[in-house]
């Protein structure tokens, strides 16, 4: 399992707490956890997708940017 509480206290208050929010941002997106992630593959799969998602040619910048993409896992 992903040791987030460590992790926060690691990067510190400040950078923590945008860490957090980035990845409860990425679960709702890809309506996933990351733990089950970290734990099937180390999120692997998971960046590969968002990866893939950057690159998507059909989505205007500020989707990118706010919603990286809507689409089903």
């Amino acid at each position: 399992m992903f040791d987030r509480e460590g992790f926060i206290d690691y990067v510190g208050a400040k950078s923590g707490n945008s860490y957090a929010s980035g990845l409860a941002r990425i679960e709702n997106l890809y309506s996933v956890g990351i733990d089950a992630e970290y734990d099937k593959d180390k999120c692997e799969a998971l960046l590969t997708q968002i990866e893939a998602d950057k690159k998507r040619t059909d989505l205007e910048q500020k989707e990118l940017k706010s919603a990286v993409t809507q689409h089903p896992t």
